[in-house]
């Protein structure tokens, strides 16, 4: 019989929950740490792809999944003068996937967060996972009497208003650092990882669909790289919910408040004029604190910093939002580790399993993670930046290179999740994935 490990995972995310609701159906004695009061989601919207979709299956969410999210078929972009920049279909990837592949055509889902959130959340309590809320996490250290353990300090209450951090009762096997992009653990387990900010971000809220207009397609409006609207249907923030669709206007990060604190009616006029037909959507916001805003940072940490301790999600590996994977490779991030520590434990003891997990998480992961890092980095200032010029070029070979057959194929499977390296990629899994056997204790 296998081993039952204490886990502590820190942060109530999407890669956290999805870690705790995986390892615990694996028999594991899993607690989730998390700095809010009160755990919930933050942000709109978001889109799964199919790798994504694939993990939730694998955590018994599919049907959950298809009857909140919006299905999304395709990735629309023009700029303001209505010439095309982006035309990419999921289904052109259909029936032309390496064997063992869905022959189905794959596509890919908007999800509410709260809808997200709320289902990985009651997933992994269902399979046992303990939700420690209001409890900042400050530093890991190992036990002072078995260094095969690790403790864990914490700050009284969700900000750390205590003058001093006191260590938890009980010890860990493995803690899985999952606090995000800015996570105070990364800076202290990896001082010299690159984690730096990106000086543009978002606005973002969330409308109801009250008519279906705006279903089936991630739609994006460019007007030079200053000036960007797009919007992606969501589906149900919950089950007796009305249709959401999260928009989002990109502008620089340091006019973010500046804009919420301004002239809305402003800001409005200057979202229609580049999208009009987004007026049903822009009329529904009724006050400043409708408007979320959002920030991103550009994070290289290793996943496995040392044996017992994982980076996982935007901890490890946060990037702008322009390819839309963050959420996804968290996910994988997830199933990744929980296969490799199931494989591991099913050979090796716990101190023996600790350091092979440490070893082949981050061989599995670092191919993936860091194509689309570079990806992110490298497209980011097309679309979002303060270099305009760069906009004639992408104006002008955008449209026509999604028309070519080969660099359309690549664009898609980037798109979809599953990019290895320039030339490389997984094959497109099927999101019809049945739950994972449990392992009893």
């Amino acid at each position: 019989m296998d081993p039952t490990l204490d886990i502590a995972v820190v942060g109530a995310g999407i890669g956290g929950l999805a870690a705790a609701g995986l390892l615990a159906s694996q028999g594991h004695r899993v607690r989730v740490f998390e700095q809010s009061p009160t755990p919930g989601p933050r942000g709109a919207g978001l889109l799964l792809q199919p790798t994504g979709q694939f993990v939730l299956g694998r955590l018994g969410l599919g049907e959950t999944l298809r009857s909140l999210a919006a299905p999304v078929h395709r990735l629309e972009g023009r700029n303001h003068r209505g010439r095309t920049i982006m035309n990419l279909a999921y289904a052109d990837l259909a029936g032309r996937n390496e064997p063992g592949g869905s022959r189905r055509a794959p596509h890919g889902y908007g999800v509410h967060r709260g809808a997200l959130f709320t289902m990985l959340l009651e997933r992994a309590e269902r399979a046992g996972a303990a939700i420690v809320p209001d409890t900042r996490i400050d530093a890991i250290e190992r036990d002072a009497t078995d260094n095969h353990y690790w403790r864990l300090l914490a700050s009284a209450g969700a900000t750390g208003a205590g003058d001093r951090s006191e260590r938890l009762d009980g010890r860990f096997d493995l803690a899985i650092v999952a606090d995000g992009s800015r996570s105070v653990l990364r800076e202290r387990l990896c001082p010299t990882c690159r984690a730096k900010p990106y000086p543009w971000g978002a606005l973002w809220f969330v409308a109801e669909d009250r008519t279906g207009a705006f279903e089936g397609a991630l739609r994006q409006v460019y007007r030079s790289t200053t000036s960007m609207v797009g919007w992606l249907p969501t589906g149900l923030a919950a089950a007796d919910g009305e249709r959401t669709v999260s928009v989002f206007w990109s502008a620089p990060a340091r006019t973010l408040e500046v804009i919420r604190a301004g002239d809305i009616d402003a800001w409005r006029r200057g979202v229609l004029d580049l999208a009009p037909e987004l007026t049903p959507l822009v009329a529904q916001i009724d006050s400043p604190e409708s408007l979320i805003p959002a920030t991103y940072m550009d994070v290289d940490a290793t996943l496995s910093p040392r044996p017992g301790i994982v980076l996982l999600g935007d901890a490890a590996h946060a990037m702008s939002p322009q390819l839309g994977q963050g959420a996804n490779l968290a996910l994988l991030d997830a199933w990744a580790l929980a296969r490799s520590l199931d494989a591991s434990l099913r050979v090796a003891p716990v101190p023996v399993a600790m350091a092979a997990i440490h070893k082949t998480l981050g061989r599995s992961r670092r191919g993936q993670v860091r194509f689309y890092q570079r990806a992110s980095r490298w497209m980011t200032p097309w679309f979002q930046s303060g270099l305009t010029p760069l906009s004639w070029p992408r104006d002008f070979l955008m449209g026509p290179l999604c028309r070519a057959p080969l660099l359309r194929r690549q664009m898609l499977l980037s798109l979809a999740g599953v990019k290895t390296g320039l030339l490389r990629s997984m094959v497109v899994p099927d999101g019809a994935a049945q739950p994972p056997p449990t392992r009893a204790p």
